[in-house]
């Protein structure tokens, strides 16, 4: 990690419909030169999440692979390259 590099995250999350959700962030950074491959340009997740003990939440995010905008030369993961991940609350 660069620490003279200046970033700023944006991010929301929106409940569609009783506990169905979709969230997502994008990253800026002042210089694209020192962003660091590991450092993804935006990433999102959407899924039912009930954190109510003894129930289930499946989401399928994007949030641990590098994901670039389109026009970036560098590449990325495509959006259906995601993880599902089923949690269970205890």
């Amino acid at each position: 990690m660069h620490y003279n590099q200046h970033k700023l995250q944006l991010s929301m999350k929106s409940f569609v419909y009783d506990k169905f959700f979709v969230a997502g962030s994008i990253f800026l950074c002042s210089d694209l030169g020192l962003q660091e491959d590991s450092e993804s340009d935006y990433s999102f997740s959407l899924g039912w999440a009930d954190s109510r003990k003894g129930k289930f939440s499946i989401t399928y995010p994007n949030e641990y692979m590098k994901a670039r905008w389109p026009w970036r030369d560098e590449g990325g993961i495509s959006p259906l390259e995601g993880k599902i991940s089923i949690l269970y609350n205890f």
